[in-house]
């Protein structure tokens, strides 16, 4: 009978532990979108990436009457869709 009360505190504790302690979580990075980008496609431009000769990229705002503009420009006011 002894051996019944030394064991149930250890069941006991055992059932009443966290089981997740040893989960980890993965984070997701948060994805922003870019606003140069975004703002491009909002006032109907067409987004288009293209790569430097160093290797960078870097997006062009293409309008629809074909002029074209380097998408930080176009967000700074620097080059208009007309």
């Amino acid at each position: 009978m002894k051996k019944i009360y030394f064991i149930s505190p250890i069941l006991l504790m055992n059932a009443c532990s966290n089981s997740d302690a040893n989960l980890t979580i993965k984070n997701k990075p948060v994805q922003m979108a870019n606003p140069a980008s975004v703002n491009c496609i909002n006032k109907g431009g067409k987004l288009e990436m293209r790569t430097d000769k160093d290797g960078g990229t870097y997006g062009v705002c293409i309008f629809k009457n074909g002029k074209e503009c380097e998408e930080w420009a176009f967000f700074r006011n620097e080059c208009k869709d007309e």
